[in-house]
């Protein structure tokens, strides 16, 4: 039996790179984008000790590619939410946005959207990091009915809270709740 050995695979001149490549695809990346108004600004490079050819020619490096950030994995809040900062300053907000008001629906519709911009503004301004707000204002007519607002939500009794009030005079009666949902 004679056999014969495998040639040896020649080495093709013009090769398409693989795109798991790291230097090809930052060379697709940089192509497809030269002619829009985006630019590649940051691409991951290899770990310390790894070579790769692509920046084999450049001695230094700049600050972005050396630069590595892990994922914190933090699963709690590092300043809770305190619902009891907020009250206060929410209760005059509400007041004096509605103090002496008569029901007119118009009127009353646009200060409802100017209280909760101003609830949320000042919520935001309290820095709890990774939480986000939920701001909701009812205004009605009082008329002598009785109302029930209610609210369902998948809740997380460690992280989040919430902030409920409620204002009534002869014509109108509001109810202002802001939500604090942890952001994990």
């Amino acid at each position: 039996m004679d056999v014969k050995p495998k040639p040896e695979p020649v080495p093709q001149q013009g090769r398409r790179g693989s795109e798991f490549e790291k230097s090809y695809t930052k060379k697709l990346l940089t192509d497809s984008l030269k002619d829009s108004s985006l630019r590649v600004t940051h691409f991951d490079v290899a770990e310390p000790g790894e070579v790769d050819d692509s920046e084999q020619g450049s001695s230094s490096q700049s600050h972005q590619e050396q630069a590595k950030v892990a994922n914190t994995y933090r699963m709690g809040p590092v300043r809770k939410f305190m619902p009891h900062l907020l009250q206060k300053q929410i209760e005059e907000l509400l007041k004096g946005t509605f103090t002496g008001v008569m029901y007119d629906h118009s009127v009353c519709k646009d200060l409802a959207d100017k209280l909760a911009d101003d609830i949320l503004k000042l919520t935001e301004a309290q820095g709890f990091d990774r939480y986000r707000y939920v701001v909701t204002v009812f205004v009605g007519e009082e008329k002598g009915q009785g109302v029930n607002i209610a609210s369902r939500a998948l809740w997380d009794t460690e992280n989040d809270n919430f902030v409920s009030l409620s204002l009534k005079n002869s014509s109108i009666f509001i109810t202002a709740m802001m939500y604090a949902v942890y952001f994990e």
